[in-house]
């Protein structure tokens, strides 16, 4: 009996020495206008803990023990990483200018089966009428 009290309150003392290791950090992700950045990706430096932004650009995540940089990401911005001091930080990912080289675009119109590449198939007219179709009309 006495044994498991002691595994017990062993196990016990583990979980509040690794709770107190931790600390949870809260934050906000804007833009160079102060806008919020939903759906940024938080994540420890260097760890798989993660988390994203809200819609207002908040997030909260736990720092494990040692740990005290985040990396923080998002499609259209540069990644930046930042040293967390506090519980609480600001970040502000700067916009990532990129300029298309090419452009193609592709529409209707006739071709030459022997100038195109890919694969090319025809549909008789003839064939196409005699394939049962739905119809809403009695």
């Amino acid at each position: 009996m006495r044994k498991k009290i002691l595994l017990s309150w062993l196990f016990v003392v583990c979980c509040i020495a690794q709770t107190i290791a931790q600390r949870s950090v809260t934050g906000k992700v804007i833009d160079a206008n102060n806008n919020p950045i939903p759906n940024a990706s938080v994540t420890v430096k260097g760890d798989v803990v993660g988390t994203n932004t809200d819609n207002n650009g908040n997030f909260i995540i736990t720092l494990p023990k040692g740990k005290k940089a985040i990396t923080v990401s998002s499609i259209g911005y540069d990644p930046q990483d930042v040293i967390v001091n506090g519980n609480n930080v600001s970040v502000n990912l700067k916009s990532r200018i990129t300029t298309l080289n090419d452009v193609v675009v592709t529409g209707y119109g006739s071709q030459k089966k022997k100038d195109i590449t890919g694969s090319v198939a025809v549909v008789n007219v003839k064939d196409l009428k005699q394939v049962p179709s739905g119809t809403t009309e009695s």
